[in-house]
């Protein structure tokens, strides 16, 4: 619980506010920051978007539609054995063309990281 510990006080740094481009970075550099960023996303999805897997509420925070169900197990997989494997790692932070999955939610976890100071 150690490490859990000091990403939270990373997270939670006193110092300048987090940009979108600086939560990018870690998330694509980090698994402890990539499964802190889904999980927070997660945490503000309604609770009928988590329990069924979908975006229903277009409010600007959780996953999108098409990322939904997909992230949602994967927290859910996370939430019940306290693990991902590499290839659950790598499935959650690149779509299959390579590009990166969470960096789009970097201005939600900017604004998510910088209220949680």
């Amino acid at each position: 619980m150690d490490s859990e510990k000091s990403l939270k006080t990373q997270w939670k740094t006193a110092r300048k506010a987090w940009t979108p481009e600086e939560i990018k970075d870690k998330i694509l550099t980090d698994d402890r920051w990539l499964v802190r960023g889904l999980l927070a996303i997660y945490k503000y999805q309604t609770s009928i978007e988590q329990q069924d897997e979908q975006t229903r509420d277009h409010n600007g925070v959780g996953f999108t539609g098409y990322d939904a169900q997909f992230l949602s197990q994967m927290v859910e997989f996370y939430n019940r054995y306290k693990r991902l494997s590499p290839k659950q790692i790598h499935a959650i932070r690149f779509r299959r063309n390579g590009k990166p999955k969470l960096g789009c939610y970097a201005r939600q976890l900017a604004k998510i990281a910088n209220q949680e100071q």
